[in-house]
């Protein structure tokens, strides 16, 4: 009987030191270890969610005791992150990398608050077309591409009718008078250098120069002569014609019962400005480099500031023929042919400064429609030459001079100052070809005040040259016509 009990607490003492053997070793019974997927940390430092942590098992206890507490539960599903990145964070500096935050949902990243940076201000090679400054909504993008411009333009002007000068009557119906008071149109020119500079190329300096022609006339009376002048000119004096003129030594010897009478009238204009400009100040920009009106915007409104100077000249040329009789009234005078002139001419030179926008509305992709106004406040210094003079058939010359007022003797000089105010508007269409090239159509309009004009400087008596050396400063002008042209952009 001792045998047997003793056996029997040796198979017991066997049993149980290989059952703590298999929960050590990991045999059957042995719960494995829950497996937890990987975990990425959220950028910025961000708390992520606890992943799921199975109650720990004390496997020291008996195996009766941890019977006694019933079966292990089975581990539960994985657990779902709230962040898992489907590709890696942009690198800091790229156009999505400058982030406030995470992005979540697959939305893309932006700037704080919501606001979208738009096209980075930097690179571009005018592959878009509008030349890198065209808004998305017209016909490209980009930045700073192509900061540098030139415009060159074909101009078509003329100007108002001046006021009506009448220098000629019938001799034998001298209510019949004649004025010359038609101008042609004239050709012209401008050119526009300009370089964009800041962000975007929101700002820019450009240098204009433009110019026409003379518009010049050269009209006669259209009536039958012989002819008088209105003008006084029996009290103007044409020096060393005793001898040489047929004893005709006054002026009015000329100009009255002449067989022909003629006016040329001579305009000439020049400008010349230096602007600095805003460009996108409301529309047309993107983001931080935008206007009021964002990017897309189908209008868009630049602004100026700058320096002009703009001359005009004005030059009036009455003359006569000497008539068919001398000065004794001999008929077939040899003197028939022999001219007198009276020569006025003003050149107003306005310096000053302006402002000014240009608004142009988008349409069709590369299509806009603009309107450019322009508005300065100057200072006008008019320097005149006025004389009057006969020459004869040999080229020989004879002076005018005025008895009443020795002083201001003809040729008289004289200069002066003026305010004036100038206003230009432009309108028109623009086309863009391609991404370097624009195409621009339109109509311009010129209003000047404060001018000396040389129809205002003649007197009526021909020999008050104290009146003509005082200028008359209070004349104004418009001028207008058409304009057309290409940009381009490099």
């Amino acid at each position: 009987m001792k045998l047997v009990r003793a056996l029997s607490m040796v198979l017991v003492a066997a049993w149980s030191v290989s059952e703590a053997r298999a929960q050590q070793w990991g045999l059957y019974g042995s719960p494995e270890p829950l497996v937890l997927p990987a975990v990425q940390p959220a950028p910025g430092g961000a708390p992520m969610a606890a992943a799921y942590q199975p109650p720990a098992a004390n496997y020291s206890q008996p195996y009766a005791q941890v019977a006694a507490q019933g079966p292990v539960p089975a581990p539960p599903p994985p657990v779902s992150m709230p962040y898992a990145p489907a590709s890696p964070l942009p690198a800091p500096g790229s156009p999505t990398g400058n982030v406030s935050g995470p992005s979540f949902l697959g939305e893309p990243l932006g700037a704080p608050g919501g606001a979208s940076t738009g096209p980075a201000c930097a690179g571009g090679d005018c592959a878009g077309r509008g030349g890198g400054y065209l808004s998305p909504y017209g016909c490209g993008e980009g930045c700073n591409a192509c900061p540098w411009y030139v415009t060159v333009l074909g101009l078509g002007m003329t100007r108002d009718k001046p006021n009506h000068l009448f220098t000629t009557a019938q001799t034998n119906a001298l209510q019949n008078q004649w004025c010359a008071d038609q101008f042609p149109w004239a050709g012209g020119g401008e050119i526009t250098i300009g370089r964009r500079f800041g962000c975007c190329g929101q700002w820019g300096i450009e240098a204009t120069y433009w110019t026409l022609g003379e518009m010049t006339s050269d009209s006669c009376p259209n009536m039958p002569g012989p002819y008088n002048t209105p003008f006084t000119m029996k009290w103007v004096n044409i020096l060393g014609t005793n001898n040489g003129m047929g004893g005709c030594t006054t002026a009015d010897e000329w100009f009255d019962a002449s067989p022909q009478h003629n006016v040329q009238r001579v305009d000439e204009v020049q400008n010349v400005e230096i602007n600095l400009v805003r460009f996108s100040l409301c529309g047309g920009g993107c983001g931080g480099c935008g206007g009021c009106g964002g990017c897309g915007s189908p209008l868009s409104i630049d602004a100026l500031l700058g320096f002009r100077f703009f001359r005009f000249r004005d030059r009036l040329v009455f003359s006569a023929e000497h008539g068919v009789y001398d000065c004794n009234g001999n008929p077939d005078s040899p003197y028939e042919g022999d001219w007198i002139f009276l020569n006025d001419q003003v050149a107003n030179n306005l310096w000053g400064l302006q402002v000014g926008f240009n608004a142009e509305y988008r349409f069709c992709n590369c299509w806009k429609l603009f309107v450019a106004p322009k508005v300065g406040i100057y200072d006008n210094h008019m320097t005149l030459d006025y004389n009057i003079y006969a020459t004869d058939q040999s080229c020989n010359y004879y002076q005018g001079s005025s008895p009443t007022y020795k002083p201001l003797d003809y040729p008289i000089h004289a200069c002066g100052d003026q305010f004036s105010v100038l206003t230009q508007i432009d309108v028109g269409l623009e086309w863009q070809i391609s991404c370097r090239w624009e195409a621009q159509l339109g109509y311009r309009l010129i209003a000047v005040t404060g001018l000396g004009l040389a129809d205002n400087q003649v007197p009526f008596y021909g020999n008050d040259t104290q009146s003509v050396a005082d200028i008359d400063k209070n004349g104004h002008m418009l001028l207008h016509g058409v304009f057309g042209g290409l940009t381009y952009r490099f």
